[in-house]
């Protein structure tokens, strides 16, 4: 199975220009964090103006709960699992997701 390679461009500021480029690889989970952050972002940017117009239907709402407790399982890096979004214990903090956020 072929899969597509996702590659980052990293520059030095110490090298000639012949040599001030590298080519590295990106792990795909991180392109995966990235997609949802950007997702995540976008649709919520949609809710607030529509918040903003006075017009949230219900089914709206429930989009935006079902969003809102996605991103704490994204932040705090624990599966969702079914359990509560408000019993999760935070053991150790994923830094790069909450940048992200």
């Amino acid at each position: 199975e072929e899969r597509p390679i996702r590659l980052m461009l990293g520059t030095c500021p110490t090298k000639e220009d012949k040599e001030a480029f590298a080519i590295v690889s990106v792990p795909v989970s991180e392109i995966r964090d990235l997609d949802f952050a950007n997702d995540a972002s976008y649709m919520l940017s949609n809710v607030v103006d529509k918040m903003n117009e006075g017009f949230l239907s219900q089914n709206d709402r429930r989009f935006v709960i079902q969003l809102l407790e996605d991103l704490v399982f994204f932040v705090s890096d624990v599966p969702n699992n079914g359990q509560n979004v408000l019993d999760i214990v935070i053991t150790k903090a994923n830094r790069e997701r909450q940048k992200l956020m």
